[in-house]
C-alpha cells in the first residue's frame, strides 16, 4: 500500500469508529435517562402514597 492510500484508510476507519462510538453513547444516554426517569416516577409515586394515603 502506498502511504497516501494508507492515510485515507486510517481516516475512514477512525471516522467509522467515532461514528459507532457516538451511536452507542447516544443509545446508552437515552437508556439511562429512561431508566432514571422510571425510577424517579416510581419513587415519587411511593412517597405520594405514603404521605397522602
Amino acid at each position: 500500500m502506498r502511504e497516501k492510500e494508507r492515510g485515507n484508510f486510517d481516516a475512514v476507519q477512525s471516522v467509522k469508529y467515532a461514528f459507532l462510538l457516538g451511536f452507542f453513547l447516544y443509545r446508552w444516554v437515552f437508556f439511562i435517562i429512561d431508566l432514571s426517569s422510571n425510577f424517579f416516577l416510581s419513587l415519587t409515586r411511593c412517597c405520594r402514597h405514603r404521605f397522602v394515603g
